[in-house]
């Protein structure tokens, strides 16, 4: 399955937000300028709703050897739970759907289990990680797109449905994607089993924040807020009196600065202005700083014992 990007070599998150990105900026980069509806799909513990016949059939349609499929029918049939509070131990239940939770296989079998989803249609794109999907549609005219995405959410809907899997309209979100202001606050007309889905202007997906013009601002700001807590971090460890080396601070930085804001940085950079990207660059700096003055801190130190033992 093409559109899958979860667990698979050469696949990560960055590839299906680029996949994604790629197809709003094509709409803007039309003439006349296409908009560009997604829809974010949530689905509720897909991994813990997996019905496990129906997964074993499904294994049983590939090429994997009887033996191999016999093996994962055992693995996956006669599993059961148990809890323990304050040394009170619960009633054993049989766990009777989903895929071991934290097991090596879990995620590739739940690829397997999603790998019959109905493909889009001619004009709608779906890219998936794991259980996070997502449907988009672009046109000149946004209500258009909306009529031929409608029809693949009714798809998607009833595959769900036949899997034993939850769609929930409430928490999945749509968006409009457009360089025409009057269009900002259009709401879409979009459901799931005749439930509206929400429009909002600012999708949260795989961790990187859009927006209606794909300018990546409000993901800046966000990201700015959530790295300038790790600042104090630093802060605490340039001490006078207990500074940590250089090279810790720097490892500190790499550890819990940088990741925050690098992430999908191929995807958002190209796009983003020259001011907001100096304000991520500001951070970084003040980061680098809190190293260097710790080093110099401590050759101070270093340089004032000496003196002391040198009277």
């Amino acid at each position: 399955m093409d559109c899958q990007h979860g667990f698979k070599r050469n696949h990560s998150t960055s590839t299906t937000l680029h996949k994604i990105n790629s197809k709003i900026a094509e709409g803007f980069n039309k003439k006349p300028s296409a908009r560009t509806v997604l829809v974010s799909l949530d689905m509720s513990k897909a991994f813990d709703t997996v019905n496990v016949h129906k997964l074993i059939a499904k294994l049983s349609d590939t090429n994997i050897p009887n033996s191999i499929i016999k093996f994962l029918s055992n693995y996956l049939k006669g599993r059961q739970s148990y809890t323990i509070l304050q040394n009170t131990t619960s009633r054993i239940l049989n766990v009777k759907t989903g895929v071991p939770q934290g097991g090596v296989l879990s995620p590739v079998l739940f690829n397997i289990y999603m790998s019959d989803i109905p493909k889009p249609p001619k004009d709608v794109q779906l890219e998936i990680y794991a259980d996070d999907m997502n449907t988009l549609s672009s046109h000149n005219k946004y209500e258009i797109a909306e009529q031929l995405i409608q029809p693949y959410l009714n798809e998607i809907f009833e595959w769900t449905k036949e899997n034993d899997l939850q769609l929930n309209a409430t928490k999945s979100t749509s968006t409009l994607f457009t360089n025409d202001q009057s269009e900002f606050n259009k709401t879409l007309s979009l459901t799931i089993n005749n439930e509206s889905i929400p429009t909002i202007k600012h999708p949260k997906i795989l961790g990187l924040t859009f927006d209606p013009k794909l300018n990546f601002g409000e993901h800046i700001t966000k990201t700015k807020e959530k790295a300038n807590k790790t600042i104090n971090i630093m802060k605490s460890l340039t001490s006078t009196k207990w500074g940590k080396q250089k090279e810790t601070l720097l490892t500190t930085y790499k550890t819990i600065t940088q990741p925050i804001i690098e992430y999908a940085g191929t995807v958002w950079a190209p796009i983003v202005s020259h001011t907001n990207l100096n304000k991520l660059q500001i951070i970084q700096n003040s980061s680098l700083r809190k190293a260097q003055d710790a080093h110099e801190i401590q050759i101070a130190n270093i340089y004032m014992k000496k003196q002391k033992y040198s009277h």
